[in-house]
């Protein structure tokens, strides 16, 4: 029975964004035009609309931060960081804190606008202080792109690029009745013009996927660091445009109801966290020379598919970290 209390479209939501992830994460390792083309448009909206998401349920809570961000964080950390020198064969990792292991940018990040939470409560006490602090927070996300002493070192360019989409999400929560965000998004209207305006950029990146560095995309470098490929504030600009006008007609598509994969939703932490292992269980194996073409991304979907059904499993969970792991978010 569907909970009157539950946003069900977010389990939903969460739930196509962890296997984008996944499946994106995949696509890194293999050569493919037709691969290339689906990375450069997935990485376009999915951690943009994964942080929204990140946003719209935040709560400060300082025992959470520590249970659910932090501590999984230095336990991931250090995990990831071992497997890869002594299984992967990196010897270029050092056991470290303070520059996220590939994935762990997101929860790292997390934490730090997590912690901001109460500044960011405390200057959007009014709907017009909420809009200025939104868009404050864009043009933030512009001007870090000036400078190039940020980087990877504590996610700190990309803590500032989705910046932007967290506060959005919080603001849109605290403000807007969900009944009125979708009711709006879900207006036929809206549905259709969305739906061209997303059409016309998947062309796009279909004509112009050879222009478009990947970089670019990972929103981990300076204007200056990739100025050899044409990146500057104007390309974030269309980027964050591009990210938005694709995740508000990812919502107003987004089923509603309660389906049969929507407690996933509740459990996208889990999944993030250990997906990993997988992907470099298929680096490993040099999966692109096992497979090529269109069974090559077959083959990834069913692996993605399997992934997270495996690492959402109630099982998983309880063996694994149970306290961590059943999140509660998705309420009204």
């Amino acid at each position: 029975m569907n909970s009157p209390n539950r946003l069900y479209i977010f389990d939903n939501l969460k739930t196509f964004l962890i296997f984008l992830v996944i499946f994106g994460h995949m696509l890194e390792l293999v050569t493919s035009r037709l691969g290339d083309m689906a990375y450069t448009f997935i990485y376009l909206f999915h951690m943009p609309l994964f942080v929204f998401c990140a946003g719209y349920f935040a709560k400060y809570s300082p025992t959470k931060i520590l249970t659910r961000l932090v501590v999984p964080y230095l336990f991931f950390q250090l995990v990831y960081t071992v497997f890869g020198m002594i299984i992967m064969g990196n010897e270029g990792l050092t056991i470290q804190f303070t520059t996220p292991f590939w994935i762990l940018w997101f929860l790292f990040a997390l934490i730090v606008w997590m912690m901001a939470l109460p500044i960011v409560d405390a200057l959007t006490e009014t709907k017009t202080n909420a809009i200025i602090m939104v868009a404050i927070s864009f043009v933030l996300g512009i001007l870090a792109g000036f400078e190039d002493t940020m980087g990877y070192y504590m996610s700190l360019q990309r803590i500032f690029y989705f910046l932007p989409f967290f506060v959005t999400g919080y603001c849109l929560k605290k403000w807007v009745s969900a009944e009125a965000l979708l009711g709006f998004v879900g207006k036929i209207y809206t549905r259709i013009i969305l739906g061209a305006l997303t059409a016309g950029i998947g062309v796009a990146v279909f004509l112009f996927n050879d222009f478009i560095y990947v970089r670019w995309l990972w929103a981990a470098f300076s204007y200056d660091r990739l100025a050899h490929t044409g990146y500057n504030f104007v390309m974030r600009i269309v980027l964050y445009l591009a990210a938005i006008v694709v995740s508000i007609c990812i919502i107003s598509f987004m089923p509603r109801g309660k389906l049969f994969f929507s407690y996933i939703g509740e459990r996208t932490l889990q999944v993030f966290l250990l997906h990993g292992f997988v992907i470099f269980f298929l680096q490993l194996i040099n999966i692109d020379y096992l497979f090529n073409g269109f069974v090559m991304l077959v083959t990834l979907l069913t692996v993605a598919l399997l992934t997270i059904f495996v690492f959402s499993s109630r099982l998983c969970s309880v063996s694994f970290w149970p306290q961590l792991f059943f999140e509660k978010d998705g309420k009204t």
